[in-house]
């Protein structure tokens, strides 16, 4: 293979990722846009160390999520390193904005082949941290609404169901099944890594610090805007079963409509309809500012990385 042959696969993946993180931020951006005047008006209500300390708690959240697929890629025999793993993580996570929960999957497929990641490795670590995220999310919710709001999570005990449906693809087995299957449909033999105990309960136990975090981040946001009595322990239940509750509804990029909606009906105990949908807005934002904010780090830390090690002294 003539040397300009061999450079063309990575110039390809290159101009895909461009283009892909380009529709990605567009998306983003247009989330934001769309609703400028209700997130002005809530911001203009609430103090700024609410906002930032939501915001802090958002991206904390959002590093343990990235931590918790990286594990499960390194129970695979595929480690990242933290530069590696955030580059491929948030970048991927721009897919999300857009119709469909693929299209994450298949960017964290095609990014972590710079790194040496098989794609089954890179796609099977991708689709189980969705899989486990939908899961715990879940038990969260089933655990702590009950203590608080029983009408909550009986009307969207639908979102209950289906997270046990999903609890069978987290067994080695099921997931072993599943390959052969598609390899039989698709005429095509696939190697799926299978993970074990020991690298999911690891995964597991970052998912469950991460609801912590996103619970906190919507906390500060509630805890700001009124001066009500509301507890940490429900808005960590309200916020994970949001966040399924738009996973699950897979057409809308991100959960959009459907996450604002379980909050606002979750908040509505302690805000009033109103005040909820700002807190809602807000959260948004927030959390949209945080996946561009890490996407962008991510490229920054990769291009430093690259450029010490072109430096380098012979």
């Amino acid at each position: 293979m003539t040397p300009a042959a061999a450079t063309r696969p990575r110039l390809l993946r290159q101009v895909l990722t461009i283009a892909f993180v380009t529709v990605g931020v567009a998306a983003a951006v247009v989330v934001i846009w769309l609703r400028r005047d209700d997130v002005g008006e809530a911001l203009s209500k609430l103090s700024v160390l609410a906002a930032v300390g939501s915001f802090v708690a958002g991206t904390a959240a959002s590093y343990a999520t990235m931590l918790a697929w990286r594990a499960l890629l390194a129970d695979f025999g595929t480690p990242l390193p933290l530069t590696a793993a955030g580059r491929v993580f948030f970048l991927g996570q721009l897919g999300k904005y857009l119709p469909g929960s693929i299209w994450p999957v298949m960017a964290q497929m095609e990014l972590g082949r710079e790194y040496g990641v098989r794609r089954a490795n890179s796609g099977a670590a991708a689709t189980l941290m969705l899989v486990l995220a939908a899961v715990t999310g879940t038990g969260v919710a089933a655990a702590i609404l009950p203590l608080a709001s029983d009408g909550l999570l009986a009307e969207y005990r639908w979102v209950a169901l289906a997270a046990v449906a999903l609890l069978a693809f987290l067994h080695p087995q099921v997931q072993q099944w599943l390959a052969a299957l598609a390899g039989r449909l698709i005429r095509r033999g696939l190697a799926l890594p299978r993970s074990s105990a020991r690298g999911m309960a690891i995964a597991g136990l970052w998912m469950m610090a991460a609801w912590a975090l996103f619970g906190l981040h919507l906390h500060l946001l509630v805890a700001s805007t009124c001066s009500c009595d509301t507890s940490p322990l429900l808005n960590i239940g309200i916020f994970a079963l949001a966040w399924v509750s738009g996973f699950l509804f897979v057409i809308a990029p991100a959960g959009a409509g459907v996450r604002e909606g379980v909050l606002v009906l979750g908040l509505a105990s302690v805000l009033d309809p109103a005040a909820a949908l700002l807190v809602a807005l807000i959260s948004r934002v927030l959390l949209t500012v945080t996946d561009l904010g890490l996407a962008a780090a991510g490229v920054l830390a990769a291009r430093r990385r690259r450029g010490g090690i072109g430096t380098a002294a012979p």
